[in-house]
C-alpha cells in the first residue's frame, strides 16, 4: 500500500515539474528561512527562541532539515545517474516517507497545544 501512494505522489510531482508548476516559486533558490515562527503557536515562541539563542533546534526544525537532507540524498542520486540498488533507493523513500509523517505529526501536534 506504501509503495502505491508513493507511486502516485511521484506520478503527481513529476507532472507538476513537467507543467512548470514548480517554475518561478517565491523563495526559489533561496535558503529557507528558519527564523520564521508564524506557525509556532504565539505561546511557544520565546521558548522556541530561548532554545534557538541556546543553539539548540527544535524537534521540528530538526526534522526538517534531515527531511530535506534526505531528499536532496535521493535527487542528486536520480540526477548523477548514481547506480544505487533498488533496496538502497526504497530505504531512502522509506526514510523520506517516515521523517514526513513525524514532522507533520510534530506540527499537529504543536498546533493542537491548548491556548491558556
Amino acid at each position: 500500500m506504501i509503495e502505491l501512494i508513493q507511486d502516485l505522489i511521484e506520478k503527481k510531482i513529476e507532472e507538476a515539474k513537467a507543467n512548470g508548476e514548480f517554475e518561478n516559486l517565491p523563495g526559489a533558490g533561496k535558503p529557507i528561512n528558519l527564523d520564521d515562527d508564524t506557525f509556532v503557536p504565539q505561546e511557544l515562541r520565546v521558548a522556541h527562541r530561548v532554545l534557538k539563542n541556546a543553539g539548540v533546534r527544535p524537534y521540528e526544525v530538526e526534522l526538517k532539515i534531515e527531511l530535506e537532507s534526505l531528499r536532496a540524498e535521493l535527487q542528486n542520486h536520480i540526477n548523477s545517474g548514481t547506480n544505487l540498488s533498488s533496496d538502497e533507493i526504497e530505504k531512502l523513500k522509506k526514510q523520506i516517507l517516515e521523517k514526513d509523517f513525524a514532522f507533520n505529526m510534530a506540527i499537529e501536534r504543536m498546533q493542537r497545544t491548548p491556548r491558556g
